[in-house]
């Protein structure tokens, strides 16, 4: 398994390498729960008046992954290179083209 330098956690490799890069499954929650026990965060309280608390003292790093973490969760475009995968999925509006294939051949 590989390690990337945002995920301390194991992640799990979803194809194999090619011309066209690597495609790695991401586990979201472990990403936020792992990074939120690293400083200390309750994820069971208030997530958002501890990250603003000043007495918390988060540094760059914190926001670093964060950010990288939001960034993976709100990926649109999910493709997975030679496969024929390529559909779209937005969190936002709830948009999924693979729904709209399906309910166009109907």
């Amino acid at each position: 398994m590989s390690k990337n330098k945002f995920y301390d956690g194991e992640i799990e490799e979803k194809s194999t390498k090619s011309q066209f890069g690597s495609t790695i499954k991401y586990d979201v929650n472990k990403c936020f729960i792992g990074l939120f026990n690293d400083y200390d965060i309750d994820i069971n309280q208030n997530i958002q008046n501890q990250i603003l608390n000043e007495n918390k003292r988060l540094d760059a790093n914190f926001y670093r992954r964060l950010f990288y973490y939001i960034e993976i969760l709100m990926n649109i475009r999910n493709s997975i290179s030679n496969t024929g995968i390529d559909d779209i999925k937005c969190p936002c509006c709830g948009f999924d083209s693979e729904k709209e294939k399906i309910q166009n051949f109907v």
